[in-house]
């Protein structure tokens, strides 16, 4: 009954930040408000500028038409006729089917898909809690702990009509499937994420370095490949589907997903130098890079290490919880190196493809757990090493420019991160947490209404 109640108290959070994402957003069309009250925080785009240019503009409404932009329009034309190189050159061969052919089957408009993406969100945040959330928190903590995540900076990616949160429920189920020995929903679950995302090649590396892990605890060279196969096998099969489709409208070969990346300038280079595709994108890259890429790749260096350190013939228990959380741990590290070595330091893509994902969530929920036995003082003298870095890398880069409303997403996503390390159920932290999921929100909204006067991504 008690996690039953807790489950409902989640399910009515997540209606009433919904609420507030759309209220918040429709009162900023408001001139008068946005003039009396916003205005001095910050400027808008103005909308579909080629320049990107900020005045002292309201939000833009949401419609059919202003929810057609940047990945969205190539969904849509997917939607519509499929893979059509003649509206849109074979660059739209970069977008896989199942996200589209979604959107068809469901005849639903722009705004109708959008409402489906939050579905899908909010299912997979619930399912995630669920699985990974440490079941001795207190009560007020977990509610705390899903609220900030469920508002965390970058969230506004799930409410447009992107394939994010498709592929994040995709994700989710395979999870599911895997933590409860339930190996078909697994299938389903990663077969269905291949067609949404072509993220095979990172998958397929994480995987085996996930196998590789546990060889070097048991050095069972069978079990390794037999359970290396078993888990890319859908991978493979769903990537092969989508490319298929694709193959049978005109793409001349099963990889012409990978041959199309050349339009982003996507190869191997060393980064010489770092930027972003805008301000507010950077803001949000450099917060992941440092607070979330850097500490994997430290701890999974430390994981390897002391796996080899200590590399025997003893047998040891799997534990799910931990496989999925070293999984998560190994893909935040080889995304981030795919962003870093094969966009020459453009980080555009940094929060959307690590953030976004149920990834996340796991590196949040589990590492809570591993983090509880440590002491205040180590927490904040680490995270105190982070913020530090952090502010010192993005002064000393030359992309950046002077501090304005377009690093609040750094800002909060530092202040949210902080909530849960060191949050405690004084009244001054609950004060502080409606203040967090307020302006969690307000960046949310600020990013979508990027997305609608056509401006550059920053999810």
């Amino acid at each position: 009954m008690k996690n039953l109640s807790i489950n409902k108290l989640k399910i009515f959070c997540s209606i009433i930040f919904v609420i507030l994402f759309f209220s918040t957003h429709y009162l900023i069309q408001q001139q008068n408000l946005y003039n009396k009250v916003f205005k001095s925080l910050f400027l808008n785009y103005v909308p579909n500028d080629i320049n990107h240019t900020k005045t002292a503009v309201p939000y833009q409404k949401i419609s059919n038409t202003t929810l057609r932009h940047w990945d969205a329009d190539g969904y849509m034309i997917i939607k519509d006729n499929m893979y059509d190189i003649n509206i849109k050159g074979d660059r739209i061969f970069a977008s896989f089917p199942l996200f589209p052919i979604l959107w068809k089957i469901t005849h639903l408009p722009a705004w109708g898909i959008m409402l489906l993406n939050i579905i899908f969100f909010v299912i997979s945040i619930l399912v995630l809690s669920y699985l990974f959330e440490d079941q001795n928190m207190e009560r007020w903590k977990k509610i705390f702990l899903f609220s900030i995540l469920f508002t965390f900076p970058g969230s506004a990616v799930f409410y447009i009509p992107y394939s994010e949160a498709l592929f994040m429920i995709m994700i989710t189920i395979a999870m599911y499937g895997f933590m409860k020995d339930k190996y078909w929903i697994y299938c389903i679950g990663i077969f269905l994420a291949a067609m949404t995302r072509s993220v095979a090649i990172i998958l397929i590396a994480t995987f085996f370095a996930a196998e590789l892990l546990i060889f070097l605890e048991d050095k069972k060279i069978k079990i390794f490949i037999y359970n290396f196969f078993k888990k890319i096998a859908p991978l493979i099969l769903g990537t092969l589907a989508a490319s298929t489709i694709q193959l049978a409208y005109g793409s001349g070969s099963i990889f012409k997903f990978i041959e199309v990346q050349k339009y982003w300038d996507y190869k191997f280079q060393i980064p010489k130098a770092v930027s972003e595709w805008s301000e507010e994108g950077y803001s949000n890259s450099i917060a992941t890079m440092f607070f979330i890429a850097a500490p994997a790749l430290l701890y999974l260096i430390y994981l390897f290490l002391n796996k080899l350190k200590t590399f025997t013939n003893k047998k040891t228990k799997s534990n799910k919880k931990e496989y999925l959380f070293n999984l998560s741990i190994i893909y935040v590290v080889a995304m981030f190196l795919f962003i870093l070595l094969f966009k020459g330091g453009n980080l555009y893509g940094t929060t959307r493809y690590i953030v976004n994902t149920p990834f996340f969530f796991v590196i949040i929920y589990a590492g809570i757990t591993k983090l509880k036995d440590f002491s205040i003082e180590i927490k904040s003298f680490i995270f105190g090493i982070l913020v530090f870095t952090s502010l010192i890398f993005t002064c000393m880069v030359s992309y950046s420019g002077a501090w304005n409303f377009s690093d609040f997403g750094y800002l909060m996503f530092a202040v949210s991160l902080a909530f849960i390390l060191f949050s405690k159920s004084h009244l001054i932290h609950r004060i502080l947490f409606f203040i967090i999921v307020f302006f969690n929100i307000l960046w949310a909204t600020y990013l979508f209404n990027m997305f609608l006067a056509d401006a550059w991504i920053s999810m």
